[in-house]
């Protein structure tokens, strides 16, 4: 009977230092934005956009770049948060007439810790345009 008891504790003891051993402290806690840009109909990812991801009233540092080939920008970020997501797609450019012809759109989410997020953001078709 006590060879028995001494088997089922040294059992659970090894199944107690096996669960230590596959939980971690450096668990990820980023949660992480995968942002796809399409054309107006939805049905095209739009490569060369230009995006910038920012935290309201955070002190995450505001991220920038460009959509790849495949429309897509993937950030993340070390906290939970409120994303403003602001896109940008520049159409024609016209140095002679000093103009900028593009595309813009802003949109939003909400990430929690440790969270992947698929979003699609449909660029409208109209036109804006700046002097440059």
């Amino acid at each position: 009977m006590k060879k028995k008891i001494a088997t089922i504790l040294c059992a659970l003891f090894i199944s107690g230092l096996s669960a230590v051993q596959f939980s971690s402290c450096d668990s990820d806690t980023n949660s992480y934005l995968n942002i796809t840009v399409y054309d107006g109909s939805g049905s095209r990812p739009l490569p060369g956009t230009n995006l910038e991801v920012f935290a309201e009233g955070g002190n995450i540092p505001t991220q920038r770049g460009t959509s790849d080939a495949q429309g897509q920008y993937n950030v993340n970020f070390a906290a939970p948060a409120i994303v403003t997501i602001k896109a940008k797609y520049i159409v024609e450019v016209n140095d002679t007439l000093s103009i900028r012809k593009y595309r813009q759109c802003k949109s939003s989410a909400r990430l929690k810790e440790g969270e992947v997020i698929e979003i699609g953001i449909n660029m409208p078709t109209n036109v804006e345009t700046e002097n440059i």
